[in-house]
């Protein structure tokens, strides 16, 4: 049996933790994460310095082999070995960061929760479905549009802030799905109005009848 964790209810695996790229549903519940490349665009810095400490390593071997530039590769080489636990915490770091921030739609609530790891800051903001006025979304550019990921915008009338879903993949999807629950819930509040209605009118017949 594997090793499941949960986070506000939704159960899920030890690879889907370590790789969200497809929302977590579980019942009534969803949760995004943010698009892919974000997590890449996170972890290019310190893979682009450790790769270039190590080229640069390399290149003063392969010269140091005729003798132009002396100690330099034992230089070079200290360094790649210090780098090397900095880059690869930063890219940790990096990866933890990105898999923290999520966006969950349950049966009566949405979730924008937005976490730094070793629990630093967590920011958290939810309301009622039965709140929200509008949903839309954003595509932010052409790379954007070829990778399919973008924001989606919930609107909530009399609250200070908007809940947006930021660089989720599949925009389009998540705000039809939005939508389509919010349809679901209004249709399902108005028959519940419409029962009672009708079994108020049914006592009121009754009672008149007794009369």
């Amino acid at each position: 049996m594997s090793t499941r964790y949960s986070v506000l209810g939704t159960r899920y695996s030890v690879l889907s933790r370590l790789f969200p790229f497809s929302p977590w549903r579980d019942e009534e519940s969803v949760t995004w994460h943010k698009h892919w490349f974000l997590l890449v665009r996170g972890l290019a810095p310190p893979a682009i310095i450790w790769a270039l400490a190590v080229a640069a390593w390399f290149a003063s071997i392969i010269f140091g082999e005729s003798g132009q530039f002396g100690s330099l590769p034992v230089i070079l080489g200290w360094i790649v070995v210090a780098s090397s636990p900095v880059c690869l915490l930063w890219a940790l770091w990096s990866w933890d960061d990105w898999g923290n921030d999520i966006y969950r739609l349950d049966g009566e609530r949405i979730y924008d929760i937005e976490r730094l790891p070793l629990g630093l800051r967590e920011q958290s903001k939810e309301t009622l479905v039965t709140r929200v006025t509008d949903v839309s979304y954003v595509i932010p550019g052409p790379l954007a549009s070829v990778l399919n990921f973008g924001d989606v915008v919930l609107r909530t009338p009399g609250e200070s802030t908007e809940f947006v879903f930021r660089g989720i993949p599949r925009p389009r999807e998540v705000q039809r799905e939005i939508m389509d629950r919010l349809d679901e819930y209004r249709l399902k509040a108005e028959a519940s109005t419409d029962q009672e209605i009708a079994a108020w009118l049914k006592a009121y017949h009754d009672v008149r009848a007794e009369d």
